[in-house]
């Protein structure tokens, strides 16, 4: 029989035991959500990071939204795609991350309205692949799927995020991993130029949560004509030839900013061109709620002492006769 002293030492080692074995999965629950992330210029999200409002799904299986705004796919095979209009020309950035290496799953392009057939995203359409399991850069993650080989492999380790580009323009497509290109195809012309976008749950037997997740699905598309200023001048503050107004440069709804609008590098005649210029865009931007009265009358006045108008300086005194 054990004594009272080694029953308790037994006790203690087992309790101690059972907080080693938890304290792992304990500390996996408590990891805080991964920041949110805003889209670069000229992309917008097709997932809200909390409905799947503007998807539908083809197939066995689903995605739910889950913790932090996660997409977790479940069952399968599926295809989870956005239905709210078709891209031509487009580059696409996704966010995923797998949990074993076995966890299968990819992104579709450019294949037609699906119904409830997910196989016809890949009998009509391109997947970019996310499968770590396999040594064969055809099928590997980054593959456009049987069509272009991921080389190299440039995932990073089971369980961190990875942040795929995909280009598709015209027959020409490129795939980027995390900052690297591995993948580059130029289409035969037997799959179309135009399509929906998607993510496949090829998770059978597994539950959400327990195979690949997305986050920030994001779409820039090319075949947008220009705004009317594709690269906007992106200072902080309103600077007007040698002036620093100290004014912020907002950026406004047409992709320019302040700064754009004063054009102080333009071609102007004289000083009295420029300031009417200036006057009549900050009552306009004072109209509608960009800026105030008074930093309207600070950018006024840095306009008035600046060289914009006169780039050699300002005029000479001639002297005037007696």
């Amino acid at each position: 029989m054990l004594g009272k002293r080694s029953t308790s030492l037994l006790l203690f080692l087992a309790l101690l035991m059972s907080l080693l074995v938890s304290a792992p999965a304990a500390a996996r629950e408590a990891d805080p959500c991964p920041d949110r992330h805003t889209p670069p210029a000229g992309y917008v999200p097709l997932f809200d990071g909390e409905t799947l409002n503007g998807w539908t799904q083809a197939g066995p299986g689903g995605f739910v939204v889950a913790d932090c705004g996660l997409l977790q796919p479940h069952g399968g095979m599926g295809l989870l795609w956005y239905d709210q209009r078709e891209f031509t020309d487009f580059t696409m950035r996704v966010d995923f991350r797998v949990h074993d290496p076995a966890d299968n799953a990819g992104v579709f392009m450019r294949f037609p309205d699906p119904g409830d057939d997910p196989w016809v995203g890949v009998n009509q359409g391109y997947e970019v692949q996310i499968y770590e399991a396999t040594d064969d850069p055809l099928t590997r993650t980054g593959a456009i799927y049987t069509f272009a080989p991921a080389e190299p492999l440039a995932t990073n380790p089971i369980g961190e995020w990875n942040t795929m580009e995909i280009e598709a323009i015209g027959h020409e497509y490129r795939v980027i991993l995390n900052g690297t290109e591995v993948a580059t195809y130029t289409g035969d012309g037997s799959r179309g130029l135009e399509g929906y976008v998607g993510l496949q749950n090829h998770s059978r037997g597994q539950t959400a949560g327990e195979s690949v997740e997305f986050r920030d699905v994001w779409i820039k598309d090319l075949t947008q004509p220009e705004g009317p200023c594709p690269e906007p001048d992106s200072r902080e503050t309103v600077v007007l030839g040698d002036v620093d107004s100290d004014v912020a440069n907002h950026a406004l709804d047409n992709g320019c900013t302040i700064n754009d609008l004063i054009d102080d590098e333009g071609e102007w005649p004289n000083k009295g061109a420029f300031m009417r210029h200036v006057k009549d865009v900050t009552s306009e931007l004072v109209a509608d709620g960009v800026i105030t009265r008074k930093e309207r009358g600070t950018i006024t006045n840095a306009a008035a002492r600046s060289d914009v108008g006169h780039r050699n300086g300002p005029p000479e005194r001639t002297a005037q006769p007696h």
